[in-house]
């Protein structure tokens, strides 16, 4: 049994926004002793196999520093994401609080289901007839 520290993957994200879906696909930002940026290998996998998913080869990422920008960075990070339809979504908050904050958020503004396997992917949401 895999244990917290010990996670293969997270979990990647269907957002529906504005018409289109967005895979995103939400991280902790960590930095290496030289200060830059570095992803685990729970969110290196979780991408791998949304692009595997989705058939989307670009990853594009926000930031989120504040538990006061969620609302304007990632409306502003997702509606971008959902106009460009071309890449993973992945937004790498500082702390698990925003990180949780920031699934929040999404959970309650946008229909949101998980990116799995045996899912036809398609960019621009198709209404039922």
């Amino acid at each position: 049994m895999l244990g917290k520290s010990q996670l293969s993957a997270v979990p990647a994200f269907r957002v529906r926004v504005e018409g289109h879906y967005v895979p995103l696909i939400v991280g902790i930002y960590l930095e290496d002793t030289a200060r830059k940026s570095v992803l685990v290998p729970a969110v290196m996998n979780s991408i791998e196999l949304a692009s595997r998913i989705t058939k989307l080869e670009g990853v594009a990422h926000g930031r989120i520093r504040r538990l006061a920008d969620i609302e304007l960075l990632g409306g502003k990070y997702l509606a971008g994401a959902a106009r460009a339809g071309t890449a993973i979504l992945l937004l790498l908050c500082d702390s698990p609080d925003i990180a949780e904050a920031m699934m929040r958020y999404v959970n309650a503004r946008y229909d949101v289901d998980l990116v799995k396997h045996g899912m036809a992917w398609t960019h621009e949401v198709r209404e039922a007839q």
